[in-house]
C-alpha cells in the first residue's frame, strides 16, 4: 500500500467528501490495495469503507470487496442481536417504571435515521444509563429475569460508574450505568443524557437518545481516555457521523468540559491535556468534512496519513504480535502526542525496564521512519 492509497482511503471515508464518483472510480482503479483490508479491519472501518465505496460505485478487487461485504454482513447480524437484547432490557425497565436513557454505541445506533453513518461499525454490548437511586432496582430486576454476571467475583471491570456486566443466554453483555465516566457526578450525567434529548424512531417504536452535543462528547471522552486504543478510525467515526449531519452543537459546552478536566486517562486517572483532546476532535471533524470553531482547532490534528501508512506496513510485516503491538502503539503516541507506553502495574523491575526499552526503540523507529518518509 502506498501513500497515495492512504490519502485516497481517507478521501473516500470522509463523509462530506468532495470526491466525485467518477474521480473515486478512476483513482481506485489505479490504487495499490495490497494490505488494504488488513488495515481497514484493524481500524474497525470495514463497514464504513464498504458503504462509502458502494455510494461512490467504486469497484475494488473481488477479494477485497468480498471481505468488506462479509464484514458488513457480520456486523449487521451482531447489531441486530444487540438491538433485540436492548429491546428486552428496556421492556423490563419500562414495566417496572424505571427511567432509562440509551448512551454510547446503542444510542448512536438508535439514532441512525438522524445520523446515517452512526451504525457503520460493530457494536457488542448494551449501555443503559439509569438514575443513581434506581440502579440497584434495575440490577435486581434483571437478576430476577434470568440475567447473571458475566464474570465471577471479583469482577475484572474495575470501574465505579456501572454495575458488574451481566447477560442472559444470548450472551450479549449489558452495562447498567449511573454515569458516563467517573469524572461526572451521576445526577449531572442523567441531566445531560435526558435534557434536550432527541426522540427518534427505532426498532418499531419511539425512543429518546441524547442530543447531538452529548453524543459527540460521550464519544470523544470515551475514546480519548482510552489513550492509544482510542485513536483508530472506528473511534473517530463515532464523532464524525454526528458532525457530518451538521446538527447544532453547543461548542461552548464542549470547551468548558475540556477545560474542566473531565477527560481523564483511564490508566492513571489524570486529566488529559487540552491540546491532545483538541487534536483528536479536529481529526474526527476532518473525517466528517466538517469545520470546528477556531478555539478548538489551534492544536491541529493527528497526521492520519502517516499513521495509517505506518500501521499498514507493520500489519503486513512478519513481526511477532508483541513487536507489532509495541510499534503500532508508539506510532500513535508520537502523533497524539503521548508519553511512552506505561509499565504494567505489579510487574517486576526487570519487566518494567524491558517494556520501557522496547517502547523507546519502537518510538525511535517510528520517528526515523517518519523523517525518512
Amino acid at each position: 500500500m502506498t501513500p497515495e492509497t492512504v490519502r485516497l482511503l481517507l478521501q473516500t471515508l470522509r463523509l462530506r467528501s468532495t470526491l466525485s464518483p467518477i474521480e473515486a472510480q478512476s483513482a481506485w482503479s489505479r490504487a495499490d490495495v495490497r494490505g488494504l483490508h488488513r488495515l481497514v479491519a484493524f481500524e474497525g472501518a470495514e463497514v464504513w469503507l464498504y458503504r462509502r465505496v458502494r455510494t461512490l460505485a467504486v469497484q475494488l478487487p473481488q477479494d477485497v470487496m468480498g471481505a468488506l461485504r462479509d464484514a458488513a454482513h457480520r456486523a449487521e447480524a451482531v447489531g441486530l442481536r444487540v438491538d433485540a437484547q436492548t429491546s428486552s432490557v428496556l421492556r423490563l425497565l419500562e414495566e417496572a417504571r424505571i427511567p432509562w436513557a440509551l448512551i454510547k454505541g446503542q444510542a448512536r445506533r438508535a439514532a441512525v435515521a438522524r445520523y446515517p453513518y452512526a451504525n457503520a461499525r460493530r457494536v457488542s454490548d448494551v449501555d443503559v444509563l439509569l438514575p443513581e437511586e434506581r440502579a440497584g432496582d434495575a440490577w435486581e430486576l434483571l437478576l430476577q429475569n434470568q440475567y447473571q454476571p458475566c464474570y465471577p467475583e471479583p469482577s475484572p471491570w474495575k470501574v465505579t460508574h456501572h454495575r458488574p456486566v451481566i447477560w442472559d443466554e444470548n450472551r450479549i453483555a449489558i452495562e447498567l450505568h449511573t454515569t458516563t465516566t467517573d469524572a461526572v457526578p451521576a445526577p449531572e450525567a442523567w441531566r445531560r443524557a435526558t435534557e434536550g434529548s432527541d426522540t427518534v424512531r427505532w426498532n418499531g417504536g419511539s425512543v429518546a437518545v441524547p442530543g447531538a452535543t452529548e453524543l459527540v462528547w460521550q464519544a470523544l471522552a470515551h475514546a480519548v481516555q482510552d489513550g492509544a486504543n482510542g485513536c483508530r478510525l472506528k473511534d473517530f467515526l463515532n464523532v464524525a457521523a454526528v458532525l457530518a449531519e451538521q446538527p447544532p452543537i453547543e461548542w461552548g459546552v464542549v470547551e468548558e468540559r475540556i477545560v474542566a478536566g473531565e477527560v481523564r486517562d483511564r490508566i492513571h486517572g489524570r486529566p488529559v491535556s487540552h491540546s491532545r483532546i483538541r487534536r483528536w476532535l479536529a481529526s474526527a471533524a476532518d473525517l466528517a468534512g466538517a469545520s470546528l470553531p477556531a478555539a478548538l482547532v489551534g492544536a491541529g490534528r493527528l497526521d492520519l496519513d502517516h499513521l495509517l501508512l505506518w500501521r499498514g506496513m507493520i500489519l503486513s510485516s512478519r513481526l511477532g504480535p508483541s513487536v507489532r503491538g509495541r510499534l503500532l502503539e508508539e506510532g500513535v503516541r508520537v502523533e497524539a502526542p503521548m508519553p511512552l507506553t506505561p509499565a504494567v502495574k505489579g510487574t517486576g523491575l526487570v519487566r518494567q525496564a524491558r517494556r520501557r526499552s522496547t517502547s523507546l526503540i519502537a518510538r525511535a523507529l517510528y520517528i526515523a521512519w517518519r523523517a525518512w518518509k
